[in-house]
This record gives structure tokens, sequence and C-alpha cells, in this order.
């Protein structure tokens, strides 16, 4: 990747690190405001931010809402240090499995709910689960299965938080943890009024993927879900707002129909790290082709 571009520092696959580029060629850079509804790890508006006036972010997983306000808040020293006290406290390795599991068993007990969340705690834990990926049951208790022989807060990480941290203390980012058409009803639609000043990166959960059920209890993503989100951004277009959408458009032979329809009133831009010279129409079964849709 490109040394010009901040990692996420959650280090999951799911971020946007890599499609980085190709969206900074699309963004429109002359909107006031850049408003993220799935903001994820916030890699978007961390490295496009001070390119407009205020990030709106909005994620539906609080915990990493709580855990990107604390990074921004704190010193990086300060939250490095309380991140290793836990590592440490319970002997957290890449190859300590036992280990792992009373962590988080002790941080399910005492730092699991939004009363009594450790945002350090939850990133030392993330840090040893599998794939590094966000897992959480009903009752917010976080039950990802130990990263054994894979996952640690290693040097790497370590300088993807430090460079997160610097840059999210230079960016004017308010964030916000709602289901994303409440956010958009409020912060968006509410927004003075003002959509035409508005510049939308949406990535929301992919109906095509294997992964459209969410590891967040309560946030699986659903056809329903896909009809509501063209609905607003429909809405969104209507008045004057630039909206720029990411998603999976066919995966292992799956066609995702609500996308294709609505992308076809639109703006659709090849991503060219999946494909290249694709019919749109074609299913290429086995193929994973990921399209970018705007609306300018």
């Amino acid at each position: 990747m490109n040394n010009k571009y901040i990692n996420n520092c959650f280090n999951y696959n799911g971020s946007k690190d890599k499609l980085l580029p190709q969206i900074e060629q699309h963004l429109n850079f002359n909107k006031k405001y850049l408003i993220e509804p799935f903001c994820g790890s916030s890699i978007v508006s961390i490295n496009f931010g001070d390119k407009f006036e205020r990030c709106y972010a909005n994620d539906n997983c609080w915990q990493l809402i709580e855990t990107l306000k604390i990074i921004t808040s704190q010193s990086h020293n300060s939250f490095e240090n309380q991140v290793d006290y836990y590592i440490q406290k319970y002997n957290l390795s890449k190859d300590n499995k036992q280990a792992y599991y009373e962590a988080r068993k002790a941080y399910n007990v005492t730092s699991s709910s939004k009363e009594c969340f450790s945002a350090s705690f939850f990133y030392a834990i993330l840090m040893h689960s599998f794939d590094y990926m966000i897992q959480t049951n009903k009752k917010d208790e976080f039950n990802n299965s130990a990263g054994t022989n894979r996952s640690h807060f290693n040097k790497n990480i370590r300088k993807k938080l430090l460079n997160c941290s610097n840059k999210l203390k230079e960016v004017d980012i308010l964030f916000y943890s709602y289901k994303f058409h409440e956010f958009l009803d409020y912060y968006t639609f509410g927004h003075d009024g003002d959509l035409d000043s508005a510049m939308v990166y949406v990535d929301s959960p992919y109906l095509a993927s294997d992964f459209s059920s969410s590891r967040i209890s309560g946030n699986k993503w659903t056809e329903k879900h896909e009809d509501l989100l063209y609905k607003y951004m429909q809405e969104l277009h209507d008045n004057g707002a630039h909206f720029l959408l990411s998603n999976v458009l066919e995966n292992n032979g799956k066609v995702n129909e609500k996308l294709l329809t609505f992308a076809n009133k639109f703006n659709i831009i090849e991503i060219e790290k999946s494909y290249k010279n694709c019919n749109y129409q074609r299913k290429n079964k086995g193929d994973t082709i990921e399209i970018m849709v705007k609306n300018y």
C-alpha cells in the first residue's frame, strides 16, 4: 500500500485500506462535509477528513466508536500504555491461547457494558482475537475465538495505532453510533438542510458477500436493510448531496440484483483490484466483483 495513506489501527480485513487510492480519486473535495453512515475503523475520514471542514462518522458497533473517541482524546502514549497493562496483566501473546480466554472472560465480566466499557481492555483483547474480528453476542460480550499463532499487538500494528492517533487529533471528526437510517435522519437530513454541502461515503455490509451476516449481534444485514439504504441514497441525490458507494456486486456466482438496479441509474466505477474489463450483466461464477457507484 502507498505510504501516503494511514492504515486502520484495528487491523481487520473489512477496512478500506487498499481501496483508499481509488476512493480519493472519486471523492468530491469541493463539498464542506464528509459523512460516513458506516465508518468502521473511520479510515476514510482519518485519511481525507482534513480536506473537509468537518467529518461526521457513524457506525452501529458502539465499541468501535467508543474506542475511536478514546484514541482521539487521549495521548498516544497513555492509550498504548493502558493496552500494554492488560497485555502484561493477562500474559497475552500470539501463542498463549489459555491466557486469551481468561482475559476475554475478565473483560466480559468487568468492562464490556456501555456503563463500564474499557476501550484499552477491548483493544487488547481484539489484538489477540482470530483475524482481529470484532464479534459480540446479545449481551455485548466479546466472543471471538483466540488468534493463536497469528494475532498479537506487534510492531506493525503499534505503528498503525500511532499514525491513527496522531491524525485523529488533527482532523475534525464527530463520532456517533446509531443505526444508519437514524444517523442519516438526524445528522444528514437534519443538518441545517445543507445537503448541497455533503459528501457521503457509503460502505454498507455487502448483501452478496459471505459476511452479510454480521458478527455483531443484532447487526445482520438483510434485503430489507438494502432497500432502505437505496431509498435514503436516492433522497440524498434528490436533495443535492453527493455520494460514493463501494460494494460487492457479485460473489461466488451470487449477484446483488438490488445493487445492480440501483447502480445503473448512476455512474459505475470499476474497482481495479477486483476486476477489469468485466460486463456487469455477465455472471462469472467464482469471481468477486466489486464496484463503486457515484451520483456525480
